[in-house]
């Protein structure tokens, strides 16, 4: 009997996006330093002043950017 190994709506590739994001990222009001998140986005410190930003896409899966962070305050110049 043959079996498929994709579901139809959701991909081998959708799987591998949804374990990155909920392993290495965290919700946008879980990440106190960024304020420019919106809401629903995932973000990961990708290093000085930078962030690596998952952002769900309504087909499913994620939108993966990268953009510089901007905290709330002017401590890190």
């Amino acid at each position: 009997m043959y079996t498929p190994f994709a579901v139809n709506k959701y991909s081998w590739i959708q799987i591998a996006e949804d374990i990155i994001v909920y392993v290495d990222y965290r919700p946008d009001n879980k990440i106190s330093e960024c304020s420019n998140l919106e809401q629903g986005d995932w973000g990961l410190l990708a290093g000085y002043k930078k962030i690596s930003v998952a952002k769900p896409k309504e087909s499913g899966g994620y939108l993966f950017t990268t953009q510089s962070c901007l905290f709330k305050d002017n401590v890190l110049k």
